[in-house]
């Protein structure tokens, strides 16, 4: 039986995600308007979304999503793992509130 490592639960969250480059040096992988995606689910450490568009890991990004009706989200955070058209989105720890280690790498 495979062993769970994660520090937070998943649970299934399948709304739209807009997605943003961050630094100027990734905007030429983005089309104007932004990417839009797919979450998959969302946990107290990130997200998991399916993008069409290939997405590097290690690219930091800024994602826009409703957490409910009329609750908009944005966070920013870096792809850490991809699928075959699937992401891993780690949120930008804060200290104190996501429960993040002080270090981020």
């Amino acid at each position: 039986m495979k062993t769970e490592k994660r520090q937070f639960s998943r649970v299934p969250f399948h709304r739209e995600v807009v997605i943003f480059p961050v630094f100027p040096s990734y905007s030429e992988d983005f089309p104007d308007p932004p990417l839009s995606g797919q979450a998959r689910d969302i946990s107290g450490g990130g997200i998991a979304f399916k993008s069409e568009r290939p997405l590097k890991v290690g690219s930091f990004l800024k994602l826009r999503f409703e957490m409910e009706k009329s609750h908009l989200v944005e966070t920013f955070g870096k792809i850490v793992w991809a699928g075959e058209d699937r992401y891993g989105f780690a949120f930008y720890p804060i200290s104190g509130i996501t429960g993040f280690p002080q270090e981020w790498d």
